[in-house]
């Protein structure tokens, strides 16, 4: 951790980037998990998809929404995104031992025969309830790591490596999780492996990249620009408009093709096909 602390710029940046993997990986893993948590007071696995997801859109939008601004100021993104890393963490390891009796909460509280509008309110109010504080967390962690990303290399580092490096992470995270870590370690398992890896980006975070710097003038602007989405070219007094910059933290678009891949495997893990398949490939590499 002390060699760590002591990297220069360029590799506190791809570090960076390597933080947001990890975090991509343990997001969509959780989803996973979460989803056949769920299936189990949903009743039925389509409606634990439609649920969990819902919830993880719903969660980043509270999360970039309600944090960003904050972390936007802040002169410690550091620290918001260790402690954003933190209670994903610790929220994802309570869900462990707090799912089984909030699911007989759910299914108590729902009753025997609920209408349609009952049934489906508790099913997607409920799940979006107990995932929130994780799901938030996740929304804010991207915008954190945009504000130490600035601090390193300023204009010329742009948010697009770590968009796309949270998005492969995630992309890798739904189909380790759905294909290989959920069938051979277990779901509790696999929510402990993502904890520690959310645990792993906090401390990381907090080793390498300064807890405190003030905003300089400069970084102050760079950020002023990005956030009106404008790019000022060799000639300040011309700004230009760029698509797709601004404040949000791309929350939708980070997890729509994670949202496919995701939907995919849920329902080819479903089918007797692809179990057999599945069951065929763990015995020729046992």
């Amino acid at each position: 951790m002390l060699r760590m602390a002591g990297l220069d710029d360029p590799d506190k940046t791809r570090l960076s980037i390597a933080l947001m993997v990890g975090s991509g990986f343990a997001a969509l893993g959780y989803q996973i998990v979460w989803t056949e948590q769920s299936a189990l007071w949903l009743g039925h696995e389509s409606a634990a998809v439609l649920a969990v997801v819902t919830a993880f859109f719903g969660g980043l939008g509270v999360g970039a929404l309600a944090l960003g601004a904050r972390i936007e100021k802040s002169a410690r993104p550091a620290r918001w995104y260790a402690g954003c890393e933190l209670v994903i963490a610790l929220w994802s390891l309570l869900l462990v031992f707090a799912m089984p009796p909030f699911s007989a909460w759910v299914l108590q509280s729902t009753g025997v025969a609920p209408g349609p509008f009952r049934q489906w309110s508790m099913a997607f109010c409920a799940t979006f309830l107990v995932l929130l504080p994780a799901t938030a967390a996740m929304g804010a962690t991207l915008p954190a790591m945009q504000r130490i990303a600035a601090r390193l290399e300023g204009e010329g580092q742009s948010i697009a490596a770590l968009y796309a490096g949270n998005t492969f992470g995630a992309v890798v995270g739904v189909l380790a999780a759905a294909f290989w870590l959920v069938p051979g370690m277990g779901l509790t398992r696999t929510a402990l492996l993502c904890a520690a890896l959310n645990l792993s980006c906090a401390v990381t975070s907090l080793v390498v990249f300064p807890a405190t710097a003030e905003i300089t003038p400069a970084a102050r602007d760079v950020d002023r620009r990005r956030g009106r989405g404008l790019n000022y070219g060799a000639d300040s007094r011309t700004p230009e408009a760029v698509p797709g910059r601004g404040e949000s933290s791309g929350c939708t678009g980070r997890e729509m093709p994670s949202f496919f891949i995701f939907f995919s495997s849920r329902i080819s893990t479903s089918t007797p096909s692809a179990s057999r398949l599945l069951a065929c490939s763990a015995r020729v590499s046992g």
